[in-house]
């Protein structure tokens, strides 16, 4: 980066030395702002930014009007969250602008946002209503 940056990344696996590239999968660019805003439930919407079904993996971002809830469900699977602006809670507390929770398998919780949230989740598995 000529002028440096700032970045967010998860890994799921590790990195090792190349010489070349050869015939390998390309990296992947997506326009987030490009992507459309759907309906998740009442005051949450998602975009849905990367998904990898056969694997149970999905990158979205959902963004929480003031006042929105997801009620009492469970994690198959992990999840990370990060919160580009507001705040949501869950039963562990308040996770502010710039921080990260994570929810690991079996986690059951509710989220709720005072002033509304706009996060950055990466999802490993599903989730059930309780």
């Amino acid at each position: 980066s000529k002028n440096g940056a700032t970045i967010l990344a998860v890994l799921t696996g590790g990195i090792e030395s190349a010489t070349e590239i050869k015939n390998t999968p390309p990296s992947q660019v997506f326009a987030i702002s490009e992507i459309e805003w759907k309906e998740a439930r009442p005051g949450v919407r998602q975009k849905p930014i990367w998904e990898d079904k056969a694997a149970e993996r999905r990158a979205i971002m959902a963004r929480f009007e003031p006042g929105a809830m997801l009620p009492l469900h469970k994690h198959i699977g992990d999840e990370l969250i990060f919160i580009i602006e507001g705040s949501n809670a869950d039963e562990s507390g308040t996770v502010a602008t710039g921080n990260m929770s994570y929810r690991p398998n079996g986690c059951t919780h509710t989220v709720t946002t005072k002033n509304g949230a706009t996060a950055l989740a990466f999802v490993w598995g599903k989730t059930e209503m309780v």
